[in-house]
């Protein structure tokens, strides 16, 4: 990981961090210098098309039990965006263990 500059991301400033990872996709993420939160991951990986990138925003952090949750996650690659927004989160649930031996279909 390498530390590049301080740039702009909707009007505030943020730190950009490049990334390799062990399989060789490069990314770049983007912290937000007031708060340390992830603000953007932009990441590439190669596919025997070239080179395929897409673009992850995370925003609208929220404390749940203590942990701060980007509760609205935006997504665009070439040609598609969506939206996701969190609305609930529960941490530590528990969860019934017949759930993981669901019959194979």
């Amino acid at each position: 990981m390498d530390f590049r500059f301080v740039d702009l991301i909707d009007g505030r400033q943020v730190n950009l961090v490049t990334a390799t990872t062990a399989s060789g996709a490069r990314e770049r993420l983007y912290f937000d210098v007031q708060t340390g939160l992830l603000v953007r991951r932009v990441a590439s990986s190669q596919t025997v098309l070239g080179n395929f990138n897409y673009q992850v925003d995370y925003k609208d952090y929220k404390l749940f039990n203590g942990v701060k949750i980007p509760t609205t996650i935006e997504y665009a690659m070439p040609g598609v965006r969506w939206t996701r927004k969190v609305v609930q989160v529960r941490n530590n649930v528990p969860i019934d263990a017949a759930s993981f031996n669901a019959p194979a279909k």
